[in-house]
C-alpha cells in the first residue's frame, strides 16, 4: 500500500499524463494537452515546474502524448497528435533555477499521431513508435530518418504504440496494437536490416500503457480491458498478468526496487502486481534437493555429536 507521499504538486484543474523520469537529474516530464511541463524533484518534497513549452500544434485539439529525456538528462523528445517530433536541447538558467529548451529539430515525417519515443542508451539515435503504422529511427544528431519498421501484411496491419532499446544495446522491442483483437510484442536486432527476432502475443486486447524498468529487465503492460502484465525482456514471455481494473489503464510503472508493477486507471484505482517470476520444475527440484542434503548433514552431524 501507499503509505507517505514524498512528492506532491497541486495541478488545480490541470489534467497532468504521461510521466516520464530522469533519475540522473531527479527531473520528471509530463503532458498536459499540447504542452510539456519538466517538473524538479525539490528537497522540499515538491514537484516544482521548472520549465513548460508548447510542444504539439495540432489545429483542432493539440495533445501531447508522449516526452522522453535522455541519459544525461539534457535533451527532451516530444510528440503527439500533430504528428511531428520535437527535439529539445535543455539549458539550466543558474540565475531563476528553471530550464530553457531550445529546438534542436522538428521531424516531419510520421502520418499520424506518436504514441512512443525513445533514446538508444548512447543518446545517438531516437525511435517513435505512430498510429500510422510505422516505427521509426531517426539519428540525433542531424534528424535523418535511418529505418522504418511496419508490422502486419496487407490484410491487417498494426499501429505501433510504444518502444524500447534494451539496455544490452541488441534489441529495439515495440508493442502493436490492431484496432481491436490481439496485442503484440516484438524484438527487432539492432543491424542493418532491423530483423524481427520474435514477436509475442502479449494481450487478447489492445495495449494502453507500456513502461521500461530501470534496467531494462522487464516491462510493464496495461490493456485497455484491465490486465496489467509484466514482460520479462530475458526470457521473452509474460512472468506474470492480473485483471485489476474495470476500466482501460492509463498508467503503469515499477517501484523503485522493481519488485512490484504499479497500475492505474481513471476511476482513482491502483493496483500492485508482484514482480515475481514463478517457479519452475528445475528451480524446485533444485530447492528441495539442496534441502534434503543439508537434512542429511544435519542428521549426521547430531549423531556425531549425541552418540
Amino acid at each position: 500500500p501507499l503509505k507517505k507521499i514524498l512528492f506532491e504538486a497541486d495541478t488545480k484543474d490541470e489534467i497532468i499524463e504521461n510521466l516520464y523520469p530522469n533519475y540522473k537529474r531527479d527531473l520528471i516530464c509530463a503532458s498536459s494537452e499540447g504542452d510539456c511541463l519538466i517538473y524538479q524533484l525539490s528537497p522540499k518534497s515538491e514537484l516544482a515546474v521548472i520549465c513548460r513549452f508548447k510542444s504539439d500544434f495540432h489545429p483542432k485539439e493539440p495533445c501531447q502524448r508522449i516526452a522522453v529525456f535522455n541519459s544525461a538528462g539534457d535533451k527532451i523528445a516530444c510528440g503527439g497528435d500533430d504528428s511531428v517530433i520535437r527535439l529539445y536541447k535543455l539549458v539550466d538558467d543558474r540565475a531563476t533555477g528553471k530550464i530553457n529548451q531550445a529546438l534542436i529539430h522538428e521531424i516531419r515525417s510520421h502520418t499520424g499521431p506518436i504514441n512512443g519515443l525513445d533514446f538508444s542508451i548512447d543518446g545517438k539515435l531516437l525511435c517513435s513508435a505512430s498510429d500510422d503504422k510505422t516505427c521509426r529511427l531517426f539519428s540525433v544528431e542531424k534528424g535523418d530518418l535511418l529505418r522504418k519498421l511496419t508490422f502486419g501484411d496487407t490484410k491487417l496491419s498494426y499501429k505501433f504504440f510504444s518502444c524500447h532499446f534494451s539496455k544490452c544495446e541488441k534489441y529495439l522491442i515495440t508493442t502493436q496494437n490492431p484496432d481491436r483483437g490481439k496485442a503484440f510484442l516484438t524484438f527487432w536486432r539492432m543491424n542493418e536490416n532491423m530483423d524481427p527476432v520474435t514477436t509475442v502475443n502479449i494481450a487478447d486486447n489492445p495495449v494502453s500503457a507500456a513502461v521500461m524498468q530501470r534496467e531494462g529487465l522487464f516491462i510493464g503492460i496495461g490493456t485497455s480491458d484491465g490486465y496489467a502484465k509484466i514482460f520479462n525482456t530475458r526470457h521473452m514471455e509474460i512472468d506474470s498478468e492480473v485483471l485489476c481494473h474495470d476500466m482501460v489503464v492509463k498508467g503503469v510503472s515499477f517501484t523503485d526496487d522493481s519488485r512490484a508493477l504499479v497500475s492505474a486507471a481513471p476511476d482513482f484505482t491502483y493496483h500492485f502486481l508482484p514482480n515475481v517470476r514463478p517457479e519452475g520444475w528445475f528451480s524446485l527440484i533444485t530447492k528441495l534437493w539442496v534441502l534434503s542434503m543439508f537434512l542429511i548433514w544435519l542428521a549426521m552431524f547430531l549423531k556425531d555429536k549425541l552418540f
